[in-house]
C-alpha cells in the first residue's frame, strides 16, 4: 500500500488522581492495573495526533500498539478515534510485572510479526508513571532500527525523508532521517485536539486486535517479571520537613506581622 507505515506504541497508565501507596502490590510490586482506570499516556497522544498529520501529507495507514490487561481493549476505541486506522493489544498475563526491558522485547516482536514493514515508530519521550524514557531507546534496539529522542518537530519530504528537530538541553539538533527508523517524541512536538463526532463514530468500525504469548510464542525468559532484571521496590511520600505558619487578620497587620518576622529571623536585617 503506498503511503507511509507508522506504528505508535501507546500506553495506559494510572489516572492521576488514583496514584497513591494502595495502587501498588505491596507483595509483587506491580501495578493494580485492572483495579484502576487507565488513561492514555499523555505524551502518547501527541506521537498518535504527529501521525495522523503525516498521514494526511505522505498517507498511508497507521496502526497504534498497546501492551495491558484485557480491560483495556474497549479503551484502544479512543485511540482509533485520534486516528489510528488499527489497534493491536498485547495481552496476556505472562506479560505482567514487566519492566521497560521485557516491556520494549515484547513489543517489538508483536510489531516484527504483524507490522513488519513499518516505516516509522512513534513513542511519547517518556510515561506519566515510570518516566524512565527506556522503552522507545530499547525498542529501537530490538527491532534494529535508528533512534532519535526527545523530537519536537517533524514532517515528512517528499524525497523519502523525515525532516525533524531534536530537543536538546542548551538547544536544537535539526536534520534529516530516512526511514525505516524511530521517535520518541516531547509536548513541544504539537497540540494534540479532541476527536470529533466523526471520528469516535468511524472508530467504532475499526477493528481492535488482542494478541496473546500463544500468538507470538515468546521466549517466556524475557516477557513479564521473569525478563525483567529490575523491580520496583516501593513507593513513598518523601516527608516534608517544613514548617508553615498561617496568619489572619486584615491584609495589612499580616504584611505588618510578615515582615516583622523575617526581620526577627534576620532575612531583612536589623
Amino acid at each position: 500500500m503506498p503511503g507511509l507505515q507508522i506504528a505508535v506504541c501507546v500506553k495506559f497508565v494510572l489516572d492521576p488522581k488514583d496514584v497513591s501507596e494502595e495502587s501498588i502490590d505491596s507483595a509483587t510490586g506491580i501495578i493494580n492495573r485492572a483495579k484502576y482506570k487507565l488513561v492514555i499516556n499523555p505524551l502518547d497522544k501527541h506521537a498518535l495526533f504527529a501521525a495522523r498529520q503525516l498521514q494526511k501529507v505522505a498517507g498511508g495507514v497507521v496502526t497504534a500498539v498497546s501492551m495491558g490487561p484485557p480491560s483495556i481493549a474497549e479503551d484502544l476505541t479512543e485511540i482509533l478515534s485520534l486516528g489510528a486506522d488499527h489497534a493491536f493489544l498485547l495481552s496476556d498475563s505472562l506479560f505482567a510485572g514487566a519492566d521497560t526491558l521485557a516491556t520494549s522485547y515484547t513489543l517489538a516482536c508483536g510489531i516484527k510479526k504483524f507490522i513488519s514493514n513499518f516505516d516509522l515508530i512513534l513513542c511519547g519521550a517518556k510515561s506519566l508513571d515510570g518516566s524512565t524514557a527506556q522503552v522507545g531507546p530499547q525498542l529501537a534496539i530490538h527491532l534494529g532500527v535508528p533512534c532519535v529522542t526527545n523530537v519536537s518537530a517533524l514532517s515528512w519530504q517528499q524525497n523519502g525523508f523525515f525532516n525533524l528537530r531534536m530537543k536538546l538541553e542548551d538547544g536544537y539538533l535539526s536534520f534529516t532521517v530516512k526511514p525505516p527508523v524511530l521517535f520518541t517524541v516531547n509536548r513541544n512536538l504539537n497540540t494534540p485536539q479532541p476527536p470529533t463526532l466523526m471520528d469516535i463514530v468511524m472508530a467504532r468500525s475499526k477493528k481492535v486486535t488482542v494478541i496473546s504469548n500463544q500468538d507470538l510464542g515468546l521466549d517466556l525468559n524475557h516477557v513479564g517479571l521473569a525478563g525483567s532484571p529490575t523491580r520496583f521496590k516501593d513507593m513513598f511520600y518523601p516527608p516534608s520537613k517544613r514548617k508553615r505558619e498561617l496568619l489572619s487578620g486584615l491584609p495589612e497587620e499580616m504584611v505588618n506581622t510578615l515582615f516583622q518576622e523575617l526581620r526577627t529571623k534576620g532575612i531583612f536585617g536589623q
